[in-house]
């Protein structure tokens, strides 16, 4: 197996990483909006910082969630809410394993019938529905070369804390398919949510401090794969063959 260089990905990506986590816990107009996560948002950049010498890193990304300003349209006035959640693990040896959801959930203010217009089933008013959630998952431990190392799911198994007080009627045994994608990790994710959904935090995620945050993570990112998949092309695999292998990560 090949993986990402030894201790570069490692040091290059903690300390991006810890940025991404003091951002969202250090600037007040921002961590007021999910005060629930506060405290361990806090404690993964500590633990980031005090990582130097750590050979492997997991980390628990709490739930936030967010009121969207353009509410979902489903036949009736809703709240709509964006929540994403994880975790991720990473060594010194570039053995990375991302698993983060994104869910989108709405509280119909009245009762909304089975609609074949808008492809919705019964919810009753005042009630929280999960109506959307996809996975975004980097497994580069996994073994047998039978799924792209990184992918995207719709639906699948969901985070306690994300369902704890919403519906979710997605059949959470149905995995595939697994989407093969560019590596989408929590900084990514994060980026193209809050530019696509308008929130109150929309602005503050197009800010100076922020964007340098995705661009030094891209950076890594084309270090890592993006310059992988061009030394590939020409050679006998297919892209999916390729994605499903270590050689993936450099």
């Amino acid at each position: 197996m090949i993986y990402m260089k030894k201790n570069e990905f490692f040091s290059t990506y903690k300390k991006n990483l810890k940025n991404f986590f003091d951002f969202l816990s250090s600037e007040k107009d921002i961590a007021k909006y999910y005060p629930k996560s506060l405290g361990e948002l806090i404690n993964n950049s500590r633990l980031l910082n005090a990582a130097a010498s750590s050979n492997t890193i997991s980390i628990n990304i709490p739930s936030i969630e967010l009121q969207l300003n353009n509410p979902v349209e489903c036949g009736s006035k809703t709240d709509s809410f964006l929540s994403i959640g994880g975790i991720i693990k990473f060594n010194n040896d570039g053995i990375l394993e991302q698993s983060i959801s994104a869910c989108l959930s709405v509280i119909p203010h009245s009762h909304i019938h089975e609609c074949e217009h808008f492809c919705t089933s019964e919810m009753l008013a005042n009630q929280k529905y999960i109506v959307r959630r996809f996975h975004f998952d980097i497994d580069c431990k996994q073994v047998g070369n039978d799924r792209p190392i990184s992918h995207i799911q719709y639906g699948g198994n969901i985070h306690d804390s994300q369902k704890a007080d919403a519906s979710y009627h997605l059949i959470s045994s149905i995995d595939l398919p697994r989407i093969p994608s560019i590596p989408l990790d929590v900084v990514q994710v994060f980026n193209f949510l809050m530019h696509q959904f308008e929130n109150d935090l929309s602005l503050k995620f197009k800010q100076p401090r922020w964007r340098g945050i995705v661009v030094e993570n891209d950076s890594i990112w084309k270090l890592h794969y993006i310059e992988s998949l061009l030394e590939s092309t020409g050679k006998k695999s297919t892209f999916y063959e390729w994605a499903c292998k270590q050689v993936a990560f450099r």
